[in-house]
Parts: C-alpha cells; sequence; structure tokens
C-alpha cells in the first residue's frame, strides 16, 4: 500500500515496510519540493531566511514547511504542487 494523507493525497509510493493500516511519515521541509507533485497546496507563509525561503503550505490536508532557494519566485496565494523526495521519508509504525 502507498503512503497518503488523510485527505487522500499521494505522499510517498511504498516499496515494502510494516504490515500495518496507518503510521506515521516523516518529511523534512528540504525534502518537500514545490513542484513536481499531482496535488495543489495554497502558499500561506512566506518567510526570508538569508540563503533559503521558509514556506508554510497548506497541502494534503495539513500545514506542511519547505525550503526553498532565496531566488525562487513565490508570494502567499500562490499554488505550488509539492512532491516529496521518496528516499529521504522516515516511516514510524
Amino acid at each position: 500500500n502507498d503512503w497518503v494523507a488523510k485527505d487522500g493525497t499521494l505522499l510517498v509510493t511504498a516499496v515494502q515496510g510494516p504490515d500495518s493500516s496507518a503510521a506515521t511519515i516523516g518529511i523534512r521541509p528540504e525534502d518537500l519540493k514545490p513542484e513536481g507533485g499531482t496535488s495543489p497546496g495554497e502558499v500561506l507563509v512566506v518567510e526570508h531566511m538569508g540563503a533559503s525561503v521558509i514556506l508554510v503550505v497548506s497541502w494534503a490536508g495539513q500545514e506542511v514547511h519547505m525550503t526553498v532557494p532565496k531566488f525562487f519566485d513565490i508570494r502567499v496565494g500562490d499554488v505550488l504542487y509539492p512532491k516529496v523526495t521518496e528516499e529521504k521519508s522516515i516511516v514510524w509504525s
């Protein structure tokens, strides 16, 4: 089974893992990319932090944080299609 959010958004394609109907997946902000996914997310906060920008995005039924380079052109209200870097996700069962 794949790892999906409560709203049904595909987060990570499962290869093998625990035999369980529910688990927790951990994704670091730098491992959530702003483009390449299939479900839209709305940018709620843009915080410039020097070499990078921290975004808070309403996506997959929750608010998630991601970091993007300082030159990434983004504004509050913009729509992104986040994608998880699958090999960097962590699963707890």
